[in-house]
């Protein structure tokens, strides 16, 4: 480094990224050697529109090893990330050496965590979070973090029968009862909008998956915040789910919930 040259950490942190993308351009990460967290268990995941409704190939359950577009989803702010109003994440397609990405969904994990991200949900996709991030992928299959087919493991050996004797002893042990939700999920759900449920059934099965997972708000199904649409939210869909006495006002692109006065100075 020169005299004249400063440290600074963003171009230094982003000469380390290239420089791990440009390694991964000579060696090939599979499952067995990849240094990222993609043992997550499943041998399917499902993959999304970029632009939900835009695509010519549907959406679809598909197998780890086949190839789709890349975007990464942030929990944090990110500069030059795109993020929408009505989602809590901020999304990209172009990686930091100006490439897009189509790849397996172990590289596309190694990807994503290689920038400090990760994949997006389904339900993040699917809500068009990720919409106008870049590369061109709006009308393309993005692969999403959300698995659907468990990866298959060997049955147990069964054990030969054994004869019972003639009076089987009586066991004095209570039955063992199956382990419930701590929050009693079948009473809560994940949601994005404070309205509806996520239809993703891991987002929905306790709060660490809705937090930490699927970037949501973990609240009680009878709520009353999930029985109408609160003050300043979007209502585009549905106009007639205001709370109180609030209006659904706005144009055929985008409509949100206000009181009588707000509505007539627009």
């Amino acid at each position: 480094m020169s005299p004249a040259q400063k440290y600074s950490p963003r171009r230094d942190a982003n000469a380390w990224v290239a420089y791990l993308f440009m390694l991964c351009a000579f060696v090939q990460i599979t499952p067995s050697d990849s240094l990222c967290s993609v043992q997550d268990g499943y041998s399917t995941h499902h993959a999304i529109c970029g632009d939900p409704g835009r695509c010519e190939e549907e959406d679809k359950v598909a197998d780890n090893e086949e190839l789709h577009e890349v975007r990464c989803c942030s929990d944090t702010p990110r500069d030059g990330w795109k993020k929408r109003a009505i989602c809590n994440v901020w999304a990209t397609s172009r990686m930091p050496d100006g490439k897009c990405r189509e790849t397996d969904f172990w590289e596309a994990t190694c990807i994503c965590e290689g920038l400090g991200a990760r994949l997006c949900t389904s339900d993040e996709l699917l809500n068009g979070c990720t919409k106008g991030s870049g590369c061109g992928y709006d009308t393309d299959i993005i692969w999403s973090m959300t698995g659907v087919d468990p990866v298959a493991t060997s049955s147990p050996t069964t054990s030969p029968p054994v004869t019972s004797p003639t009076n089987p002893p009586i066991s004095t042990s209570s039955p063992t009862m199956a382990p419930t939700s701590a929050t009693g999920d079948s009473e809560y759900c994940c949601t994005w909008d404070f309205f509806h449920c996520s239809v993703d059934n891991w987002c929905n099965q306790n709060d660490s998956n809705c937090h930490g997972g699927c970037g949501g708000a973990w609240m009680e199904r009878n709520s009353e915040a999930m029985s109408c649409i609160a003050l300043h939210e979007e209502c585009t869909s549905n106009i007639n789910d205001c709370c109180g006495q609030l209006s659904c006002v706005g144009d055929d692109t985008y409509k949100q919930c206000l009181v009588n006065n707000e509505s007539s100075s627009i």
